[in-house]
């Protein structure tokens, strides 16, 4: 029975084997072409790791990848391996990869078929998904853009052109929802696709919307859970008065925000206190034309909130009554904390009753490379703040960089280019190079005003007008008065090298009151007064001088406008108001104080009347000490005694001391010896020289009499005083005796030792 299974079987297998043998055979190369490779992919940080199997006979494999799922310019590698790590990639962007065998046969190469598409999302170094990470803006000056003021342009942001992409990211398995605007995904009301601008899906605990077109809101949006939008260079616009509300985390990036008089753009309530806020990228156009509430362009009370790369423009119509800021960061008793950072705000209101940039009251303060530009000469009435700081409750601590702000107004208010006004608050202030301009028309103008207890300027180009009044514009500004006469201020200002300063004032280059202060080089300039010094301070390497007055009338530049009366400047005065004490005492070393006689002393324009100048109307100082400085004599004197009998009948007691190499040059340029210096200040101590007497004009009852000892000659040490009233004792003995002593007044006069020059050096 075997043996016949087999007889019958064994022709079926020799059958077989023949047909085998007809039959072409199958080599390695053909199944390199007909098979695709099995292929994994896994994404890093930054990377994309490839793997696949082996495919028979194959020596090498082409890897492609793309962004683009069709590999639209695809790029290409050849790998002799079955791994290739795809190193360099920019962070959270997908990416499609495929491989195919690669051999060489009979002299050509030849490929295999494509693998199986796969894609995924590149690994960032922080975060698994954030959308900003990749897509920082620029900001641009375009200067076919409406100016803004006289000294800078219009902003507007580029973003990249990979923000425009085909399909909006999306992450792999994430689950896509389509809505037909912010406001129907913040109700949770999807729409079809095809009538979408904006898809949402969730990752971590957060709600990602990504914009694919522009957006009408005719609702205000508000999100209750955290959520981050990308606008993708796209634009929502609202109605009349409406705006976006985040109650919880809320990011947006990359797009305008266009707003009609609102109260807000992006609202963050005090009810996020615990959430975040972060801005990137975004242009914000908020048009203000009829007058509603007041208008915050972005206000947050987060915990924490970060402003990078926006630009706000604020304009229209406005309010007398309402305030207009461009951001607000309002401090809770939390530990808030604020980054700007290249925030470009832009105001130009015709009505307003304060203006903000940026105010913040946030506990740490972190503003780098912002610019501020109001312009709002017409009918504004109110004050205007470029940058300011304001008191909350904690130890505050300020950090502004490299800001440039610009304020020009036409009003009687005060107005501010950088305000830090934390009344003798805890906490430190840091200002590095600012550049400043406040122009005001008809009332005081600020460059740069410190309230706080601890500061430090370092370098800054700041200019200070008032330009319908010869008597206001003030650089620096250290105020040090807290409004109860309490006085704990500790301010350094420095200008070196690295970080030049010059501080123009139309009154002042810079004003000290009552505190500690150290003034480490720098120039202070003014048309009027170099600068006015007070309390504790220390001047090192510092200049101080009159310039700029080439750029006023000569009705300008005096307080009569009588054109005759032009060069009434007095050069750098000490004395303090704010104080019942004359207990301080000032030491500069290394200064240069006045004009050098280069610039003609003939032509008064140019010069002061006087170097230093004690303000007895003020309480001045115990003494001021100079050391090694060089001092340019002004038209009538070197040493000044303003206001002498103004405050109390003999208050001229200030003592200036000389030490080290001090030099003192006279009108023509020569130096005063020590004998000169010995024999007029002993002079001045035995005897009021005579002095002449002139009537300002004035009414009747308010008539006072100018008492002055100068004349065409310079002298060392001089006065000049304004009487009492018309009716006092004072005013007849000036009548009677022109200003000399005698008798018990001169007695009690050279027992005070007072209005001395003491010469101590070697």
């Amino acid at each position: 029975m075997k043996r016949c299974i087999f007889k019958r079987v064994l022709p079926l297998m020799l059958s077989l084997i023949l047909m085998l043998a007809a039959a072409p055979c199958v080599t390695a190369a053909a199944a390199a072409y007909s098979d695709a490779p099995s292929v994994s992919l896994k994404a890093g940080k930054g990377n994309l790791e490839v793997k696949w199997k082996k495919v028979k006979g194959a020596k090498s494999y082409q890897l492609q990848y793309s962004k683009n799922k069709k590999f639209k310019k695809a790029k290409s590698v050849t790998v002799k391996g079955k791994k290739y790590k795809i190193k360099n990639l920019p962070y959270l962007k997908r990416y499609y990869v495929r491989v195919r065998a690669r051999l060489k046969e009979n002299g050509k190469y030849r490929y295999g078929k494509w693998s199986s598409v796969r894609f995924k999302t590149v690994k960032a170094e922080k975060s698994s998904f954030n959308p900003l990470i990749d897509m920082l803006p620029q900001i641009v000056e375009n200067p076919d853009s409406e100016k803004i003021n006289d000294f800078n342009f219009r902003t507007e942001i580029e973003l990249p052109e990979e923000l425009r992409y085909e399909t909006p990211f999306v992450p792999e398995g994430a689950q896509v929802t389509y809505y037909d605007s912010l406001y129907s995904a913040s109700q949770a009301q999807p729409c079809e696709e095809a009538n979408a601008v904006c898809l949402m899906y969730s990752e971590n605990g957060t709600d990602y919307i990504e914009m694919f077109d522009n957006s009408e809101e005719s609702e205000s949006v508000a999100f209750g859970s955290n959520v981050s939008i990308n606008l993708r260079k796209h634009a929502v616009t609202f109605a009349d008065g409406k705006y976006i509300t985040a109650n919880a985390d809320f990011t947006l990036s990359n797009g305008t925000v266009n707003t009609l008089n609102g109260a807000y753009s992006v609202y963050s309530p005090a009810a996020n206190s615990d959430g975040t806020l972060k801005i990137s990228g975004v242009t914000f156009n908020s048009d203000i034309n009829y007058a509603r509430s007041t208008t915050n362009v972005i206000f947050s009370s987060a915990i924490n909130t970060e402003l990078k790369k926006l630009v706000i423009n604020l304009s229209g119509v406005g309010s007398n009554s309402l305030e207009y800021l461009g951001v607000t960061l309002n401090g809770t008793s939390k530990q808030n904390s604020s980054d700007i950072e290249n925030v470009r705000v832009n105001i130009s209101l015709e009505k307003a009753s304060a203006i903000y940039g940026i105010k913040d009251s946030t506990l740490t303060q972190n503003n780098k490379n912002c610019k501020v530009n109001i312009n709002c000469d017409n009918t504004f009435k109110g004050s205007a703040n470029g940058i300011k700081t304001v008191n909350v409750s904690g130890e505050q601590n300020v950090n502004i960089e490299n800001p440039e702000v610009t304020v020009i107004t036409n009003n009687t208010s005060t107005q501010y280019g950088i305000n830090d006004s934390r009344v003798n608050k805890d906490g430190e202030f840091n200002l590095t190079d600012a550049k400043v301009r406040v122009i005001n028309a008809s009332g005081p103008a600020r460059g740069v005003s410190i309230y706080g207890k601890c500061a430090c300027i370092t370098g800054g180009e700041i200019f200070a007008e008032q330009t319908n009044n010869a008597t206001d514009g003030v650089g620096i500004f250290l105020n040090g008065y807290d409004g109860s006469n309490r006085y704990a201020q500790n301010i350094t200002v420095t200008g070196n090298e690295e970080h030049p300063l010059i501080s123009y004032g139309k009154l002042s280059g810079i004003l000290v009151r009552k505190g500690t202060y150290n003034l480490n080089g720098g120039t202070y300039t003014s048309v009027a007064h170099s600068g006015y010094l007070a309390g504790n301070t220390t001047v090192r390497g510092a200049t101080f001088k009159i310039a700029n007055r080439e750029l006023y009338t000569k009705a300008q530049l005096t307080d009569t406008g009588n054109a005759s009366d032009s060069a009434d400047a007095w050069g750098l005065y000490f004395g303090c108001q704010y104080s019942s004490e004359n207990t301080d005492v000032i030491n500069m070393y290394n200064c240069i104080i006045g004009n050098e006689p280069s610039c003609g002393y003939e032509m008064l324009d140019n010069m002061s009347r006087s170097s230093l100048s004690a303000k007895c109307g003020y309480v001045q100082p115990k003494e001021v000490n100079l050391y090694d400085c060089d001092i340019y004599c002004g038209s009538r004197f070197v040493f000044r005694y303003v206001d002498a009998y103004k405050a109390t009948r003999y208050n001229m007691t200030t003592k200036f001391n000389l030490y080290g190499s001090t030099r003192i040059f006279n009108r023509f340029g020569g130096e005063y010896t020590k004998q000169e210096i010995r024999t007029s200040a002993m002079n001045w101590r035995t005897s009021y020289i005579t002095a002449s007497k002139s009537v300002k004009e004035s009414n009747e009852a308010d008539n006072k009499y100018y008492v002055h000892n100068g004349g065409t000659s310079t002298k060392l040490i001089g006065y000049s005083y304004y009487c009492p009233s018309e009716d006092s004792d004072m005013n007849d003995q000036i009548r009677d005796s022109y200003g000399t002593l005698s008798g018990d007044d001169k007695e009690q006069y050279l027992n005070a030792d007072a209005v001395n020059v003491h010469d101590y050096r070697d």
